[in-house]
């Protein structure tokens, strides 16, 4: 690690609203996975999770013209409560995206954070949804785009994504039913969709085009929230270092 990341993580000013969470060591975890494993006891935070951190510290340095315009976000708990907090705490405006299947109890908790709340979307699966009504109304060279090969391969693909990740998740299903789930079966599938989840949500982008990335055709939005559990919690690779266990005998988290 450079210094000057160093320093970076040691002048971060998350310390306004986080705190110091303490490590807790996991003694029967460790001996099952030949580790030393300690977890970090991130749910103690004021949003009971590490997601205030990258949002505080990044709203927080906002330039004064940028943070009086205000925020937005798409989330569907506990990063949406950190930025909320956040822009509580800057004094500027928050709008968060959430899907209509978000529990009350989180949209509740955004909301007395502050926030203005827009519900739109069941999930990843929108995404398709919404580039599949896009291609069959917008138009060019008088037909529309659902008419071309390159459109329509963009949709099957979409649609290949979501129905082989519905079929590993009712797979999950019948394994806990019949009291054969382990936890690299939830891995696998969680890896698995969490990379097809990204793939679709670009390939929605590409079919809009320029639109894609406006707010105008909510396809961006799904995009930031696909990359965010995509790349921001790591959820891909850690789910993907406990298969590789499972099926090597040998772990690699460190």
């Amino acid at each position: 690690m450079s210094e000057d990341y160093l320093q970076r993580i040691l002048k971060a000013r998350v310390y306004d609203v986080a705190i110091e969470s303490p490590l807790d060591a996991a003694p029967r975890l460790s001996q099952r996975l030949g580790n030393r494993v300690l977890f970090k006891r991130e749910d103690l935070q004021p949003v009971f999770s590490f997601k205030l951190r990258g949002a505080y510290n990044k709203i927080a340095h906002l330039s004064p013209a940028i943070a009086t315009r205000g925020v937005i976000c798409a989330s569907a708990g506990n990063h949406a409560q950190g930025v909320a907090l956040a822009a509580r705490r800057r004094g500027i405006p928050a709008l968060v995206v959430m899907p209509r299947t978000t529990p009350d109890i989180k949209v509740r908790a955004v909301t007395e954070l502050g926030a203005e709340i827009v519900l739109h979307g069941d999930g990843y699966d929108a995404a398709y949804e919404h580039a599949l009504a896009y291609a069959q109304t917008r138009e060019q060279f008088g037909k529309p785009i659902a008419k071309f090969q390159l459109i329509q391969d963009l949709l099957v693909k979409m649609l290949g994504n979501i129905t082989a990740s519905l079929c590993m998740v009712v797979r999950l299903s019948q394994l806990q039913d019949e009291g054969k789930l382990k936890d690299e079966h939830s891995s696998l599938a969680k890896a698995f969709c969490t990379v097809k989840m990204r793939e679709t949500v670009g390939y929605a982008r590409e079919l809009l085009g320029a639109n894609g990335i406006s707010l105008d055709y909510h396809i961006g939005r799904f995009v930031a929230d696909a990359e965010a559990i995509y790349s921001y919690e790591g959820t891909r690779e850690m789910n993907t270092l406990i298969v590789g266990k499972a099926i090597t005998g040998m772990g690699a988290f460190v």
